[in-house]
């Protein structure tokens, strides 16, 4: 698994700023049910992007993306050309391959879930003995993963936004250098800056969680 990663092609698909929760520990709360970032990501979008930037491992994220009608029709798409993937979600809906962030207290685990990811912050451990006694598979994240550095390295990386706009990086706006709607035309193949966008440490966590997903 680890040197399938080695060679790995990674997409984020970010196909919704809605979402249904306001954790506090959320990446997206500038952008999460603001009408100034409306979503316009459409399935024949994520279907053209995909075909557009080959990836071989693909993380559906958000806001949350069970709010999505077409979220399954997008999973059974990236089975049938054999990608790998796994939706990241608060876990109030269910769907396949789901990644459930438990932001909540201790005393309220996931509802919906295939692997419960726990953020290391003070309660981490409270939360792994729950998982561990409830027999729920995890994977804590936040702890520093110098051992995928290399991997890293070597893992081209993507992020699709909710607007169709192809980025570095959900927080860098201001680089955002292809949009959907373009690519294919007057775009090169592959931009200039995919190579350097290695540091991004969702890549880590995607690699994690993947190791146990199979």
């Amino acid at each position: 698994m680890l040197l399938e990663c080695y060679r790995m092609r990674l997409l984020f698909l970010s196909i919704t700023g809605q979402c249904n929760r306001e954790c506090i520990h959320c990446p997206m709360s500038k952008w999460r049910n603001n009408p100034e970032y409306p979503d316009s990501l459409t399935l024949k979008d994520c279907i053209k992007a995909i075909g557009f930037l080959e990836p071989t491992h693909c993380e559906i994220t958000g806001g949350e993306p069970t709010l999505v009608p077409w979220l399954g029709e997008l999973c059974d798409y990236l089975e049938s050309k054999g990608i790998i993937y796994l939706v990241k979600s608060n876990g109030l809906r269910r769907c396949k391959n789901q990644i459930t962030a438990w932001h909540d207290n201790v005393s309220e685990p996931p509802v919906n879930y295939d692997k419960v990811l726990i953020i290391a912050t003070d309660d981490w451990q409270e939360k792994q003995d729950y998982c561990l006694a409830n027999n729920m598979p995890f994977k804590i994240i936040g702890f520093n993963n110098s051992s995928l550095v290399n991997f890293r390295r070597n893992a081209s990386t993507f992020f699709v936004c909710p607007d169709g706009r192809i980025k570095q990086c959900h927080v860098q706006e201001s680089e955002s250098l292809l949009h959907v709607g373009h690519i294919g035309t007057e775009h090169e193949k592959t931009p200039k800056w995919i190579a350097k966008c290695v540091s991004c440490k969702a890549v880590d966590d995607f690699i994690i969680f993947l190791e146990q997903l199979q």
